[in-house]
Formats: structure tokens, sequence, C-alpha cells
């Protein structure tokens, strides 16, 4: 029987840097390693990132070339035709929109445009608007498949009568079962008698409300004295953003008495090792697709309380334990909120959510059979 040929699966992303949509991505190439997928990464910004290694080791091929550049559809279309590409996989909001008809210019028979946030948050002038409204003709055009990660995400991002179009698909992210905690991140250690809080997500990103996680933590600490904020992620999009934000949280954490109490511990190559050492997940972002964070620090037997996003909604709306609430909300409420959380999580309790996790929708195992079936359309 011949050996069947290989899918070459062209991504869009941004750069690839610790964040939901670069690490997402990331599993699932290291996930369909002795499957029949070939995957070629295109860097939209033309800039190397600290994934770069990463993605290289699990197989991946990487091209950058600047969206920006004059002459990237000339460049874009010889690497499609170039490496015979089967499947182009954009997950740039509207912008894959202009991907993707390029990639049906190059023949490419296998477009697929997927939202992995809920939309775009920034301001909408008359010029962007027009743009937008251009990009988004160019998706439905183009398009061979339409995905989202929840019902909500699809309605948001896309189009609200989304169900009516055979093109529209669900497909949740997931990630890995763990069947053992990985061991605790050494530097968290010295917090084995504290109630640990942690916050994850990249802080360049001002929809992460480090705020917000700030002044609910300090109305926590005022009822547990012995706790500790954590945060994980970068501070900043380069190193004057950094210190910059770092002043602006330190004043905020003198103001509120708790400077002592809240340590900022930058990017890490992985979170889960700082969730292991944690007792509750603090997410506290206004504007998301389907939180990996969350799934990620459920997947170690983490609570979370979180935003109402839609995705964080989806994924309570599954039996998992996170608790919503509004970011508006007061911080005593929020307070009340992570208070109703055990004050150091047992293993028990831990091997009993750990599990639940494993039975959910957002296995890795399901994601990878849903992602296989998209590119083998």
């Amino acid at each position: 029987m011949p050996e069947q040929s290989p899918i070459r699966v062209l991504h869009t992303l941004s750069r690839l840097i610790p964040g939901g949509v670069e690490r997402r991505t990331l599993e699932l190439i290291k996930a369909t390693k002795n499957e029949p997928v070939e995957h070629i990464v295109c860097v939209m910004s033309g800039q190397t990132g600290t994934l770069d290694e990463e993605y290289r080791a699990a197989g991946a091929e990487l091209h950058y070339i600047r969206l920006r550049s004059p002459m990237f559809p000339f460049h874009f279309t010889k690497l499609l035709k170039h490496r015979s590409i089967d499947v182009v996989h954009a997950m740039l909001l509207n912008a894959s929109g202009y991907i993707l008809a390029l990639a049906r210019m190059a023949g490419v028979q296998n477009r697929i445009a997927q939202f992995r946030s809920d939309g775009d948050i920034n301001p909408i002038g008359v010029k962007r608007r027009l743009n937008r409204i251009i990009l988004r003709c160019l998706i439905d055009r183009c398009a061979t498949q339409i995905v989202g990660l929840t019902p909500r995400n699809l309605e948001i991002a896309w189009n609200r009568f989304w169900e009516e179009d055979p093109r529209c698909k669900i497909v949740p992210n997931g990630v890995a079962m763990l069947v053992d905690l990985p061991e605790q991140a050494e530097e968290l250690s010295r917090f084995s008698s504290h109630s640990v809080i942690i916050h994850a997500g990249r802080a360049d990103i001002p929809s992460k409300n480090r705020e917000k996680a700030i002044s609910v933590f300090a109305e926590y600490a005022r009822h547990r004295p012995k706790s500790v904020l954590i945060f994980v992620g970068r501070d900043g999009k380069d190193e004057a953003h950094v210190q910059e934000n770092r002043i602006k949280w330190r004043l905020l954490t003198q103001e509120y008495g708790i400077d002592d109490q809240v340590y900022f511990l930058g990017e890490k190559s992985s979170v889960l090792p700082y969730f292991s050492a944690a007792d509750v997940l603090l997410f506290t972002s206004t504007w998301e697709g389907l939180p990996g964070i969350i799934l990620e620090a459920l997947s170690t037997g983490l609570p979370v309380v979180s935003t109402d996003v839609p995705g964080a909604e989806f994924i309570a709306d599954q039996g998992l334990d996170v608790q919503i609430l509004n970011a508006h909300d007061s911080d005593e409420k929020w307070g009340q909120a992570l208070l109703s959380k055990p004050d150091k999580l047992s293993a028990f309790h831990r091997k009993q959510h750990m599990r639940q996790f494993g039975d959910s929708i957002f296995d890795l195992e399901t994601s990878v059979r849903n992602y296989l079936e998209l590119w083998q359309a």
C-alpha cells in the first residue's frame, strides 16, 4: 500500500513569543509529530521570538515574512508555491482575509480562517472600519472553513448567523491531560506555608488587567495576611516598557500596603511548575477567546476565579472549577470569591480536579483529532 503523502499546513502567526495562540499551536505541532502532516510557520512580524527554537525542535519549518512589507504578496505567494502548501491556517483575525485571498490566487485548496479572540479591541476610525469591511469580505469570499473556539467566540468575532454557514465550525483548544503534577518551581518553595495566588499572562497586552489583580489581592490579603500574589509572564513589550510597568505596579502595591507580598517573575518557558506551587489562579483579562491559561491551570487541578469573558464562561459551563465574576464587580466581591477557595490546596482535591479535567472536551487528544479533520478536509 503506498505511503500517504504528508499534508503541508502553513500557519500564520505574528511572532513566536509565549502567548495563548503561540503555545497552543506549538502543542498541536508536537502532538501531531507522528501524523502525516508537515508544519510550516510564517512569522508575519518578520521578527524572531523566544519560542523559535522550540518550534524548530518540534519539527516546524519557520519563515519570516513581514506582513506590512510592500513585497509581502510576492514573497508569501512564492512560499506557497515553492512548498506546495495544501492548507493555509490563518489566525490573524480580520487580516486573515488578505492571507486567504493570496492563498486562493496561489491555488491553495484548503483555506482556514480561525478566530482565536473575540474580535479587535483597538479603536476603529473611518479608515480602519473600511479596512475591516474589506478584509471580512475577503474572508467570506476566500475561506473554505471558518473556525471559532466557542459558539460565542464565532458569534462575536465573525457573524451571529454563523450556524447557517456550513463552513463554520467550533473547535476548542485542548491541553494535555497530566498523570502527575509537574515538580514545583524552586523559586516558590519559600512560600510553601503561604496561600499562593497566581496571575499568568503577557502584560504587554493591557487587556490582561494586572491592576485589577493587584487591587483584588489587596482585599484578599486583608483577611489572609500570610499570602502572596505571583505574576508570571512578560512584563512589557520591551525593556523600557517593562521598567515603566513595574514602576507603576510597585507604586500601586505600596499604596495598598502589599509591596512585600507581590512578585513579578517575568516570562517562563512553562507555567505548569508555577501552577503546581499555587492555590488559585486569578484571571482578570477583559478580552480573550478561549483562555488557554485557564485550561493549563485546570489541568494541574488548580481552581480559577475569572472575569466573565465568553471563553471562561464556556469552560465553566462544562462543569469545571471556574468561578465567574464581572471585571467591574467590587474588589470586595472578588476577594470573597478568592476566600471561598481553600487557603492551601490539598493533593486530594488537585487529583480530583485533574481527573475531572481529563474527562472534559478540552483534552489535547480530542483537539488533535478535530484539527486533523480540518486539515484533511
